[in-house]
């Protein structure tokens, strides 16, 4: 996956500015020139920041109809990786600006950003739980009888690497929120999916 990541990008340096499509498989790391801007066709990807002691932290999730723009080559250590095999389309930022519905993109990624930040920031570790699974109902929700379900799989440790905490704090706040009513787990396609029951996604999802 590495040397088909750093083949790609040498090729981008050499061929002309266009629009390129690119599949990656589930787990692989997706390389952008630092003025690239990266269409999801299909499939979710997720960008996280790596601290120095290997430490990941999730600073989202981007699914089908979004943009992300990729980030310069500085000390910011933050990755680009297929969440779930996936399908992009990747062009420069000098072609994507002239597209009709880029400033409305531009503008979804920047809500998304700034609400991930803001529920990052809650006082209470549940509170953060919460937060993050009201915005990732509002991108990738089915509304069903007993709540929203959320479509995407995501793991407790990759809670917990977007809330700041451990997994086992993940694991305990999750029971705590099963049993007051909160959340709900269903399991779809042999994985479990997160449910936030209607009551609990009118009063959390939201900036506050």
């Amino acid at each position: 996956s590495i040397q088909r990541a750093m083949g790609e990008l040498m090729q981008s340096r050499t061929t002309p500015k266009e629009r390129r499509q690119r599949t990656y498989r589930r787990g692989e790391l997706i390389l952008l020139e630092a003025n690239a801007v990266l269409y999801v066709e299909d499939g979710i990807l997720a960008t996280t920041m790596i601290h120095q002691d290997g430490t990941e932290v999730l600073l989202g999730l981007s699914g089908k109809g979004q943009i992300v723009v990729a980030h310069p080559d500085d000390d910011c250590h933050i990755q680009i990786v297929a969440h779930t095999a996936s399908k992009v389309q990747i062009e420069p930022w000098e072609t994507a600006i002239d597209h009709p519905d880029f400033s409305l993109k531009l503008k979804v990624r920047l809500q998304q950003i700034e609400g991930w930040a803001a529920m990052q920031a809650r006082p209470s570790l549940p509170q953060r739980v919460l937060g993050i699974l009201g915005l990732l109902a509002g991108q990738f929700g089915w509304v069903q009888e007993q709540g929203t379900l959320i479509d995407v799989r995501i793991t407790h440790a990759q809670l917990a690497s977007a809330v700041g905490s451990t997994r086992t704090s993940i694991t305990r706040v999750l029971s705590e929120l099963r049993d007051t009513g909160k959340i709900m787990i269903v399991s779809a396609q042999g994985e479990d999916r997160y449910c936030l029951c209607d009551k609990n996604l009118a009063e959390d999802h939201k900036c506050r």
